[in-house]
Parts: C-alpha cells; sequence; structure tokens
C-alpha cells in the first residue's frame, strides 16, 4: 500500500466516523417520505434528545459537529450548492480527508438554478471557467449541478477548504469510489437539447479525484 493512502488505526476509525456523519448529514436533509415511519429512539443509547438547535437529536452525551453547510461562500468564491446526495470520503495526506459531494440539482428545474453554486440570482456564475464547465442553459449559465470537494483535518477538527470540482452537469444523484482514489458521479437523468433548456445531452458518469484542487475537466465517460 503507498504512504499516500496508509493510515493508523486510530485515523482509520476517525475516517470511518467522518464518513458516517456526513453520509448522515446528507440524509438529514429530507423529509421523510410520505408513508415513512420515524422511531424517535436509538436501541442501546437511550432516548433521543431533542436539540435546541434543529438540526439533529441524538442520544445524551452524544454531540455532532457541522462542518459545511449549503449556502455558505466557498474558498474559490462560489456557494456551496443545495441537494446534497452521493458522497465519498478519501484518505489523503497525513489527516487529512477530502470528502467529494453529489449535489442533485436539476436542469430543468428554475428554482434548482437558483440553489446552485452562483447563488439565488446566479450573481456568482462568472467565476466558473467556462473550459472547466460540461454545459449551459441557452442562455449560456452553466447548470447547477456537480460536485464539491471537502478537505478536512481529523486531527484538528477543522476543515481546510472546500471548493466546486466539478460544474454544469445534471441531476448528481448515486456515485461509486475508484480504487485509486477518485469519485464517479453519475447523472441521474436522460437530459437532451429537446427536452430541457440544455446545449448536451446528459445521463453519463464523470470522475472526479480526489486529490483535486478545483474544477476538474468534465469529461462524460461513454461506453
Amino acid at each position: 500500500m503507498s504512504s499516500e493512502f496508509s493510515l493508523h488505526r486510530r485515523e482509520a476509525l476517525s475516517l470511518g466516523a467522518a464518513a458516517m456523519a456526513f453520509a448522515g448529514a446528507a440524509r438529514a436533509q429530507t423529509a421523510p417520505a410520505a408513508g415513512e415511519t420515524y422511531v424517535d429512539q436509538a436501541p442501546g443509547y437511550g432516548p433521543l434528545v431533542s436539540d435546541p438547535n434543529g438540526l439533529f437529536d441524538l442520544p445524551e452525551g452524544f454531540s455532532y459537529h457541522v462542518v459545511s453547510q449549503g449556502g455558505q461562500t466557498m474558498d474559490d468564491g462560489l456557494l456551496v450548492p443545495g441537494q446534497f446526495d452521493g458522497m465519498g470520503c478519501f484518505a489523503l495526506e497525513g489527516s487529512q480527508v477530502a470528502l467529494v459531494r453529489n449535489h442533485e440539482l436539476k436542469a430543468s428545474s428554475s428554482t434548482h438554478g437558483q440553489w446552485g453554486p452562483g447563488g439565488f440570482n446566479r450573481e456568482r456564475l462568472h467565476l466558473l471557467d467556462p473550459a472547466k464547465v460540461y454545459d449551459t442553459d441557452r442562455q449560456g449559465r452553466p447548470l447547477p449541478a456537480g460536485t464539491t470537494t471537502v478537505v478536512y483535518d481529523l486531527r484538528t477538527r477543522q476543515m481546510v477548504r472546500q471548493f466546486m470540482s466539478l460544474a454544469g452537469t445534471s441531476t448528481n444523484c448515486a456515485g461509486g469510489q475508484t480504487p485509486w482514489g477518485s469519485w464517479l458521479t453519475c447523472e441521474e437523468c436522460q437530459d437532451t437539447p429537446a427536452t430541457v433548456d440544455v446545449k448536451r445531452e446528459h445521463g453519463y458518469v464523470f470522475e472526479v479525484p480526489a486529490t483535486a484542487t478545483g474544477l476538474v475537466d468534465p469529461v462524460p465517460l461513454k461506453a
């Protein structure tokens, strides 16, 4: 195993805990579906204690730490998009990890456009490098979905940086981690210029290396 992927046991446990916490944060954004039953009880740890901040109810003795929220200004000047979905956590150098997050924003939704990295009025879209944007609408505005990357230090429990790592895609939902340290993000749609306000076809998988430090080249993986 290469040194860049080696972890001490304590760091490995922390990495697993961080991944579960991030996954929980994504799940907490969505309300229960119709007919879904939620039981306010954590077996083995006692009843859940109401969170005064209204974010996470946890058993007594447990706590949480918010690392990143939608609407925050990232290091690249863009805003953290909404609609977090699939994500992958990767070990970097030392005690740092990278969390690559999908944002399931639809090209066909005007509301979703306002939740993108450009802001409510899309006033920050000029910060995106056009050469690194996969697609735009007919007015030339980058599509709102894609991925963001958060670099987090497990020892200091501080975020190091966060930035847009894939831009101009649509409805990034599921994904998976590769053995060589990258995130495969999947567009859960079949958008075409004939069906919605886009210029290119969609429904592809894109690869985002965990070591990326900014926007990657948006290359759709085709059979």
